[in-house]
């Protein structure tokens, strides 16, 4: 494990936050019901994605309001790391 990635582990197990998924990725889709069509919002939303896992698959449908996700981290992260920029959302499929 590279530096970069211990780093990451421990700032994430200081949050207290559970580690990534042991047996590989999980695809989930989080409705967002707030989102707006700007650029704004799209980046705010991909900002909060990137900072759980920047490994994370992220696609953000502004139009049906959800964010199509595929990490080794759990939705929970990215659920509350959305509340975290102002955005409510739910875990919608998984």
């Amino acid at each position: 494990m590279d530096e970069h990635a211990q780093n990451r582990l421990r700032l994430t197990l200081s949050k207290g936050v559970r580690p990534p998924f042991p047996y590989g990725r999980l695809m989930f889709r989080l409705d967002v019901p707030t989102l707006k069509n700007d650029i704004q919002c799209r980046t705010a939303v991909m900002g909060a994605m990137l900072g759980v896992d920047p490994a994370a698959q992220c696609n953000v449908n502004i139009d049906e309001k959800h964010v199509q996700v595929e990490s080794r981290f759990p939705p929970s992260d990215f659920v509350e790391a959305l509340e975290e920029v102002g955005y409510a959302s739910f875990i919608a499929q998984v």
